[in-house]
């Protein structure tokens, strides 16, 4: 059959998810049912540490474990025993460098029988793999327990929590208990700096925190007047606003003791009524997916990859909850759509093997070489009259479609996934990713971002600049100059920057609209400079967004720069709207070859020169029959050939 062609992704209808069950060896139950423990994978290792072997408000010396193990998630024999340490309840674990990070806790000073005598703790450890051993990190400053943390690019979040003080713990509360009302952050990079603090909009606990689309997400616990809590909230670091998502699924228990985490570019969480739902992906609500058995709360559900979740500990009705279950989340094989493609008019017996849709690559604006060119073949020489006959009144069947919001932004596909940015409306942009085959949602990025690019009415809004998938990462591009690179397969930031604020560029008057280009590991833009100033044109290390060059002057132009290779050697072609027609090098921006010419992405730059209009001819365009300086579309392609 014929591949499915990305251009023809113009459109989207979201997916439904299945839950297969899977055929594999079902891991080995825990060396200890516990619940209220930390837990975490790291390089492919399931790390548990410490939480409570007794009955529900139970707490000594006894049940309350330090114990710390690991479990290979890919082999799954056995667990394996670690150096532990103090016997902690509701301590959070994340993974940092191979390794975990252990946040506060609880202790138990009481024996058995005794009144609790129960302790918060303001321990910050990191437990290196390849020492074997536990490293102190900067202590929190405050102790605090049945909080959670997450982290986030390369901070530490913690939130929500309490701080008891011990027996009786007569403070400002009968129980001894404080609760907290900050959210605490530490760069991981530089923790000699300390931990920063900021209000947090809730005072609650037992509560579960992911880092998801951007975000920091605080979602169910018990609040300070003991009512269990449905309530989502979030925390955008960017910005530093704090937002609301969907409230939870109702459930016995709310979202007392739940779990969560991101899978796939996906948010999902766990309950004590055992259903695990997805976050849609306009935000609005939330889908069951499938189901533990058995239910459970004061759990982990963690991330596998490949679409699996793996729940472990807590408890239900019945006790402790001792074996662990992986459950699959991801899209059903899209079968029908492949068979509509095979059975459409078009295809012939002469076409290419057979493809699943989305194989074919346009991973960037235009295409792979941003000439618009497929390299496919076995499709109809005249589009015009060997195929729009065969179609329905009104055009092709549409497959699927999607809503994304407002903008230019082209789809462009890899790996089976159709990419593409839109602006909802409410300052906020978005990076999304579906399945090209069902349309299935697979993740979303969002941030803020101006839905509002001009005074100007007539001017769209919505982001212009098509995102660019290379070496498994999405880089896109707002209208303010927003620079993200994402993990492709999970929608998780990898690193960010803004073209003004962090790279001293000037935003053209209608916004950003390069879409970016990747060239041997390397991203080229147009960031734009002061008159006079150096550092229009950059280059930055497209794994870790470091800038390595900074060349040229004048404003940023709208046409995305091309590269190519003449006599052995690297360039780029761009174009500014006052620099006309430029040709670099590749690895220091040393300008090679200028054309006197005005040039814009639109083809017209709207500008007026007293009171008469002067157009300006966009690459491959028509001529610039009106621009003082306009040679044209013919003379430039002809001094770059």
């Amino acid at each position: 059959m014929n591949k499915f062609h990305p251009l023809l992704l113009v459109s989207a209808m979201l997916g439904i998810f299945a839950m297969p069950s899977l055929a594999e060896t079902p891991p080995p139950p825990m060396p200890e049912p516990v619940t209220s423990f930390g837990a975490a994978v790291s390089d492919g290792w399931l790390y548990v540490y410490g939480g409570n072997t007794g009955k529900a408000h139970e707490f000594n010396r006894d049940c309350v474990k330090g114990d710390f193990f690991r479990l290979k998630l890919s082999e799954g024999a056995s667990w394996e025993k670690l150096p532990g340490g103090p016997g902690l309840l509701s301590c959070s674990l994340e993974s940092w460098k191979g390794g975990v990070i252990r946040i506060g806790g609880m202790t138990a000073s009481n024996a058995k029988g005794e009144k609790n005598d129960l302790h918060s703790t303001d321990e910050v450890l990191h437990f290196d793999p390849s020492k074997n051993a536990w490293e102190p990190l900067i202590p929190l400053p405050e102790p605090r327990s049945s909080h959670d943390s997450t982290i986030l690019g390369d901070t530490l979040y913690v939130g929500g929590g309490w701080r008891l003080q011990g027996e009786g713990g007569e403070t400002d509360g009968s129980n001894g208990e404080q609760w907290h009302r900050t959210l605490l952050s530490l760069d991981l990079r530089a923790p000699e700096k300390g931990w920063k603090s900021q209000p947090q909009p809730f005072e609650k606990r037992a509560l579960a925190a992911v880092a998801y689309s951007g975000r920091v997400w605080f979602l169910g616990g018990i609040d300070s007047r003991d009512d269990l809590s449905t309530g989502v909230d979030w925390f955008d670091p960017a910005s530093g606003h704090w937002g609301k998502g969907p409230d939870l699924p109702k459930s016995p228990m709310g979202g007392f003791g739940m779990a969560a985490c991101v899978e796939g570019g996906q948010l999902f969480i766990s309950p004590f009524s055992g259903k695990v739902s997805v976050l849609s992906a306009d935000e609005t609500h939330w889908e069951t997916v499938t189901t533990l058995k058995p239910s459970r709360f004061f759990h982990h559900l963690l991330p596998m990859g490949g679409g699996r979740l793996i729940a472990l500990g807590g408890s239900n009705d019945k006790g402790h909850v001792k074996d662990l279950e992986i459950v699959s989340v991801n899209p059903a094989p899209a079968k029908t759509s492949a068979a509509a493609i095979s059975n459409h008019p078009s295809a012939s017996s002469a076409a290419p093997k057979e493809n699943a849709p989305g194989d074919a690559a346009w991973p960037q604006w235009r295409g792979t070489h941003r000439d618009g060119i497929s390299s496919e073949t076995g499709w109809p020489k005249n589009w015009s009259k060997d195929w729009s006959k065969d179609w329905p009144e009104g055009g092709p069947r549409v497959l699927w479609r999607a809503q994304v919001g407002a903008g230019m932004s082209s789809c462009v596909v890899a790996e089976g996934r159709v990419f593409t940015q839109g602006n909802d409306g409410n300052g906020s942009d978005s990076v999304f990713a579906f399945d090209a085959a069902t349309g299935a949602a697979l993740w979303k990025y969002t941030f803020p971002c101006a839905s509002v690019p001009h005074e100007m009415s007539i001017v769209p809004a919505g982001p212009c600049a098509t995102p660019t998938i290379s070496d498994g990462r999405v880089t896109a591009l707002s209208r303010e100059g927003d620079l993200l690179c994402l993990d492709a397969s999970k929608g998780q930031l990898i690193w960010r920057k803004n073209l003004i604020s962090d790279l001293g560029g000037k935003r053209p008057v209608y916004g950003y609209a390069q879409s970016p280009l990747i060239d041997h590991d390397r991203i080229f833009l147009d960031v734009g400079s002061e008159p006079e100033k150096t550092g229009s044109t950059v280059a930055l290390n497209a794994a870790t967004g470091e800038t390595l060059w900074r060349a040229g002057t004048g404003e940023a132009g709208w046409t995305p720069i091309r590269g190519d290779v003449q006599r052995g050697k690297a360039r780029c072609i761009r174009s500014g709207r006052r620099t006309g027609a430029l040709v670099t090098s590749h690895d220091g921006g040393r300008l090679l070859q200028r054309v006197d010419a005005c040039i814009c992405r639109a083809g017209c730059a709207g500008e007026q020169y007293g009171k008469r209009p002067r157009a300006a001819a966009g690459l491959g365009s028509r001529n610039c029959a009106e621009c003082p300086r306009g040679l044209g579309a013919k003379a430039v392609r002809d001094a770059f050939q």
